[in-house]
């Protein structure tokens, strides 16, 4: 396995959440059933979903039809400490935030609940098997595990959770075609350029590879970083350059919420005035991150070395 993807891997399933049950391996063939065709999915209407689940959402973020509900069912995954069942969930996106409901037995309830005007900054993970959605606020953390073959899942939300957090409408030109958008292409897409325009700055950083006589280990994977009018965007290439049918890893923070970056060796730490969060994404898209993208927002970034 490549360094990177090891990294990536060891620290991405990180402990369970507190609604995930731990279960003993010899119980997954009885739990997952339907395996990964059991995908998160929008329903047709309100009425197909849980009540309680759309009474709590419809209350706290403003949820008025199927198409502001993902309904992800019950299903099983990796953690660091082993497997877990998690119970079925659904997610709000509604005219007010973003909330996140568990049918945690035996009580059902909200697990997290952000309003838009509290999100400090959207992270989209891929490492295996597994994709990780998080939304962070000042005081909380919205985290939505899913099977990466749902991706176009995610693809949709994505650019409507981050538009909706920086004030803007719903990006719908171009997304049809956003399932063929490879990694060259990312930048011009809908999933970055959320009003269409070209991104103000861009840096691109190629894979770093370290050759050997035995093989060549790939390091950190191919990467990029953007600002736009709204926006400063980290993304990382999870499918070598590809297409991007699993998707892409993101980092979306506000403009206007920055506060901080700070460059230290190999990781990139973005700091708001609700919170700091970092991402190791090799030294070399630090360092153009710091040269050439920081000098532009409010404060610069430092080197913390």
């Amino acid at each position: 396995m490549f360094d990177y993807w090891k990294r990536c891997t060891d620290r991405f399933y990180g402990p369970n959440e507190e609604w995930e049950f731990p279960i003993e391996d010899d119980l997954l063939p009885y739990l997952e059933l339907g395996g990964g065709r059991r995908l998160p999915f929008w329903p047709r209407s309100l009425e197909g979903v849980a009540p309680d689940a759309v009474e709590a959402l419809s209350e706290l973020v403003g949820v008025q039809r199927g198409a502001d509900l993902v309904v992800i069912p019950s299903a099983t995954r990796p953690t660091a400490a082993g497997p877990v069942y998690v119970p079925l969930q659904v997610l709000g996106v509604g005219v007010r935030g973003v909330a996140l409901w568990v049918q945690d037995l035996p009580h059902e309830r909200i697990v997290a609940a952000l309003p838009y005007g509290e999100i400090a900054m959207v992270e989209h993970v891929i490492a295996g098997d597994y994709g990780r959605l998080s939304v962070f606020g000042a005081h909380q953390r919205l985290s939505l595990w899913y099977r990466a073959e749902a991706w176009p899942v995610m693809r949709a939300l994505l650019p409507r959770i981050r538009a909706a957090t920086v004030g803007l409408p719903a990006p719908t030109a171009g997304m049809d075609g956003a399932a063929l958008v490879t990694w060259d292409a990312l930048l011009s897409s809908p999933l970055v350029a959320l009003t269409g325009a070209h991104p103000e700055i861009s840096v691109s950083i190629e894979a770093q590879v370290a050759r050997g006589w035995r093989s060549h280990r790939r390091l950190w994977p191919a990467a990029k970083a953007v600002l736009t009018s709204h926006e400063l965007l980290v993304l990382a290439d999870a499918t070598q350059q590809g297409p991007l049918p699993q998707g892409v890893g993101m980092l979306a923070v506000p403009r206007t919420r920055i506060a901080a970056i700070v460059a230290k060796d190999a990781r990139l730490t973005v700091a708001t005035s609700a919170m700091a969060h970092g991402i190791d994404v090799g030294p070399r898209l630090v360092e153009a991150v710091r040269h050439e993208i920081a000098p532009h927002l409010p404060r610069p970034a430092t080197s913390d070395r």
